[in-house]
């Protein structure tokens, strides 16, 4: 069924049930009628006829289904049938195919007619049934012989006859008249063939030959068709005989470079290309776009794809290199004209206008089912005058520009290799030493990014230089040596550089300027604004510059509309171009100035509370974003958020470190909020590093104090305390006395973190007076909060809450909605400690109404675990462990080890209480393990304890609350 039942049978008889529902859709056959089919008269018959049956239907349901194929075979009392289009099965396809080809000979439309033929005799792979030997099976292969498969090859035996090809017609008749030597259809063909090639005495010896074993009626036709052509010889004289045999029609044109041997990969554009131009079923004349960067493989990929496909077009493939982008002046229409006529053995001496030449192209190809493969077009209009030449003709166009112009037509378009083929089609050019080497051909891969003209030069460069894969991927990590290989000095430069000059240089000088700045962007993906920031231009008119380059595929958009990526090797290439200008410096600034300004613009909008640095002035002509809410806000901040980073590091890189700390600072509480955490120490170490350089002790302070507080969220409590200490003495120093509470807050949660909990007491009293002193609001809700922790740690519950409900009082007052959300969680944990789960639920709904404001996935995780714990303490496991998940996954997204500990801990619980014990033990044995890893010991100690305790203990549903996560860390405390 077109190929698309695959599944491994076995030597069962259900293919043979299969083979004979196919012969009749829809027809109902009884079990009688397939025990015929399906059974000799020699084999011996199952004992239970109808039970066999059965099973064999079952399984063969089975089988459609696994195999996703559109064929239903329904259950029915008293018979067996197929449900399926009949068009998917080759044998009724290729009845439709000879239908058709039967009207298009009636219109005289013979080359369709060989065509559609063609395509329909290549549905005949087999002999029909051969797995069946029974007497209905043997007569249907006779009938479908007799009455379908030879009729078809006579009326392609006529076409072809009609149309001149008649050692075409020759072989066809060789191969048909071993099986039906006697059929004096093909007898009348051969003797048509041999007077029409000239053949005379072959035609006379197979006459007399055949005659004899002919019976009286055959052998009458077959003597008629000889006196007819006798006579039609007599009235040809000698001389026009031999005319009449050289008269034989020139092979067609193949026009076509060579097939680049070991072409590996791209099965899927080739797909494409059969569809597009109707190979994969029939063929259509139309035109086809084939478009893709420089390098990317266009003309060697249709190329191979035309070989394939070449003897889908009797009528010839016609090829022309353009020369587009090239050094050489673009091919004019005229040469063009010229070269196919060539190819197709037109005379064209008395044809002197090139207007005329033209037309008699167009008529020459007119009806004719021909290939034409215009490769390396400049742009539309360089092809669109030649297209109406070959209106009749399958035409395949590649550029490396979108033709916007062409539209209209389907379009294929070529995108680099994915790795897997990357790697293969290395390691098939390097031989087998790229077996030995797998890491480094894997690096050599990564280096080429898919690019098939990077691949090949690279694999050349291994085998003609002989070196470990190692070194050479060590040389080429340089991109100016990857850019070059290639250009070896022969006088033809085949490098990469070579052949982006060729796109870059055929630019405006505006778009290649812009081209060449956005080498200067910190990574390889932007959005429009900071290409406005570079060039210094209106967005306007950059998203018109963007559109150009796009459109020429020096770059390509990731599935947002304003949102572009540069391929890395061209994004190398134009970083080269940048480096060789005097204008990339105020390009540069102008960029970190517009992601300084629209990062702190989205701060401000997301957390109107929190204080940032001052900021620098803006730099003329550069843009700056304004954003409606919080949720427009946060997103473009997560979307940018590894150009933000890279920006902070591409800053400290060129000197410009006032720009390089203050970019982390604009970023990080968003970033902490979404869970990126690693982002984030990245960012702050480059903001510390800078704040040195750029002699800023208090900016030094306050990045040494974030980077503490998030190297002990992540658990990391001895690179924190170094930190904090430093971040303390700095502001010691300068008088810097927001520093100074900063600190002390971190301090304090560190000394919480180590179990310090009368010195977190004191040190926390002491921020909140300074806070109070300071006016800082962000730092005295921040105060009470770590303060309520500490006293819960302690066991002195209400003090705790009076703590938890003044920082959630004032960070109601000041918008901080994250903060609210973190205090409503440890509220809820504290009124389900004090047995008051009503309230507890409350403060959990509360928390998470405002989630959905922030979308963050940090705070949230305490919300749902109190959530879980409720749930759990009603028995509800199965509601308690979902709530548990979305806990685990918060607190895995926020990268918090000791949340996911915490987390593990009341899964585990829930596990325990359906009687799941080896699912308890290995969840609590994970959290004890990442307790003792963050040097957490009591939590690790009450855990392995826990895990001892399920070797006795009775799996049960507790009546009580059950134990909280708190319970396991009531000495050692959450980060967070």
């Amino acid at each position: 069924m077109h190929g698309q039942l695959t599944v491994q049978w076995g030597p069962l008889r259900e293919p043979k049930l299969l083979a004979v529902l196919l012969t009749r859709p829809r027809h109902r056959f009884t079990a009688d009628e397939l025990l015929s089919w399906l059974w000799t008269d020699d084999e011996a018959l199952p004992r239970n006829l109808h039970q066999t049956l059965q099973t064999k239907a079952t399984r063969l349901r089975q089988a459609l289904h696994r195999a996703g194929n559109p064929a239903i075979l329904p259950r029915a009392d008293r018979g067996y049938r197929i449900e399926v289009d009949k068009n998917v099965i080759d044998y009724h396809a290729f009845q439709l195919h000879v239908s058709n080809a039967r009207a298009l000979s009636a219109e005289g439309r013979h080359r369709e007619v060989v065509g559609r033929l063609e395509r329909a005799l290549s549905l005949w792979a087999d002999e029909p049934l051969a797995e069946l030997d029974s007497e209905p099976a043997r007569e249907w292969r006779r009938t479908v012989q007799d009455n379908d498969l030879l009729p078809a090859n006579v009326l392609l035996l006529d076409a072809e006859l009609k149309l001149g090809r008649l050692h075409d017609a020759l072989h066809r008749l060789d191969d048909l008249q071993r099986q039906h030597g006697d059929d004096v259809d093909l007898a009348v063909r051969r003797l048509r063939v041999l007077h029409g090639l000239c053949r005379f005495e072959e035609a006379d010896e197979y006459y007399l030959r055949t005659r004899r074993r002919l019976d009286r009626a055959a052998a009458d036709e077959l003597r008629r068709c000889q006196d007819a052509l006798l006579a039609g010889r007599d009235r040809v004289a000698p001389a026009e005989r031999v005319m009449v045999a050289a008269h034989e029609s020139p092979p067609p044109p193949r026009l076509l470079p060579h097939d680049l041997p070991g072409f590996a990969g791209r099965e899927d554009v080739l797909t494409e290309l059969d569809r597009a131009t109707g190979v994969a079923d029939e063929i259509r004349p139309g035109v086809v776009v084939v478009s893709g960067l420089g390098g990317v493989g266009k003309t060697v990929t249709v190329v191979h794809w035309a070989h394939r496909v070449a003897d889908r077009f009797p009528d010839g493939v016609l090829f022309a290199d353009l020369r587009g982008f090239s050094a050489d002046r673009p091919m004019a229409d005229a040469e063009l004209v010229d070269l196919f006529l060539t190819a197709l053995r037109s005379p064209m001496e008395h044809v002197t206008r090139p207007n005329e030449r033209a037309e008699k192209l167009r008529a020459r190809l007119t009806g004719r089912r021909t290939l034409v493969v215009l490769d390396n077009a400049a742009s539309t209009q360089h092809v669109q005058s030649v297209l109406p030449l070959l209106a009749g003709c399958v035409v395949v166009v590649t550029s490396r520009h979108w033709l916007t112009g062409l539209n209209r037509f389907p379009r294929v378009v070529l995108r680099p290799m994915v790795d897997e083929a990357a790697r293969e089609l290395l390691a098939a050019r390097i031989g087998e030493r790229a077996e030995r080497e797998p890491a480094a051909l894997a690096e050599l891969a990564r280096l080429c990014a898919g690019v098939p003209l990077a691949l090949t030069l690279v694999a050349d460069q291994a085998v003609r230089s002989g070196a470990p894969l190692a070194q050479l991927a060590r040389r080429l990590r340089d991109p100016e040596t990857l850019l070059g290989i290639g250009d070896d000095g022969d006088g033809v430069d085949t490098s990469l550089r070579a052949v982006f000059s060729l796109s870059y240089h055929a630019l405006e000088l505006a778009d290649a300027r812009l081209f060449r700045l956005l080498g200067l962007h910190p990574g390889a993906e932007f959005g429009v604004a900071a290409a406005a920031a570079l060039a210094g231009e209106p967005m306007s008119t950059v998203e018109r510059r963007v559109a150009t380059l796009a459109s020429a595929h020096l770059l390509e958009q990731p599935g947002e509309v304003d949102r572009y990526r540069m391929h890395d090797l061209l994004f190398a290439y134009a970083a080269a171009l940048a480096a060789d200008h005097d204008e990339g410096s105020r390009a540069r600034t102008r960029l970190l100035n517009f992601y300084l300004h629209t990062a702190h613009t989205a701060h401000r909008t997301v957390f109107p509370h929190r204080q940032v640095p001052p900021m620098p002035d803006r730099v003329p002509d550069t843009p700056v974003l304004s954003f409606t809410d919080e949720r427009e806000a946060a997103r473009w901040c997560l979307r940018e958020r590894a150009s933000l980073v890279a920006a902070a590091r591409h800053a400290a890189r060129n000197g410009h470190h006032d720009y390089a700390w203050r970019l982390p600072h604009t970023i990080i509480d968003l970033l902490k909020r979404h869970g990126y955490y690693s982002d984030g120490r990245a960012a702050l170490e480059v903001a510390v590093s800078s704040a040195v350089r750029d002699h800023q002790p208090s900016a030094e302070a306050a990045s040494l104090n974030d980077l503490g507080h998030l190297s002990l969220t992540m658990g990391d409590t001895d690179a924190s305390i170094g930190y904090f200490l430093r971040a303390l003495r700095l502001a010691k120093e300068i008088g810097d006395r927001v520093g100074l509470l900063t600190a002390s807050l971190n301090i304090g949660r560190w000394q919480r973190q180590l179990g310090q909990l009368d010195a977190a007491i004191a040190t926390y009293r002491e921020c909140a007076e300074m806070a109070e002193e300071l006016c800082d609001h962000d730092r005295r809700a921040s105060a009470a909060h770590r303060l309520g922790e500490v006293f819960v740690d302690a066991g002195r519950y209400p003090l705790a809450e009076e703590q938890f409900l003044r920082a959630l009082r004032i960070r109601e007052q000041i918008g901080d909605l994250s903060g609210r959300v973190e205090t409503l969680g440890e509220l809820a944990a504290l009124s389900r400690e004090l047995g008051h789960p009503l309230r507890a639920r409350k403060h959990c709904e509360q928390a998470k109404a405002l989630l959905e404001q922030i979308q963050g996935v940090g705070a949230g995780m305490r919300t749902y675990l109190v959530l879980a714990e409720l749930e759990l303490d009603e028995q509800r496991t199965t509601t308690a462990e979902q709530h548990a998940e979305e806990a685990l996954y918060r607190a895995r997204r926020a990268g918090s080890a000791t949340d996911v500990a915490q987390v593990l801990v009341v899964l585990g619980t829930i596990s325990r209480a359906r009687g799941e014990a080896d699912v308890a033990r290995d969840r609590w044995l994970r959290a004890r393990d990442i307790f003792a890893g963050h040097h957490r010991l009591d939590d690790a100690k009450r855990m392995s304890e826990r895990i001892a305790a399920l070797e006795v203990a009775q799996p049960m549903i507790p009546n009580a609350r059950t134990p909280s996560a708190r319970d396991t860390t009531q000495l050692g405390p959450r980060t967070g």
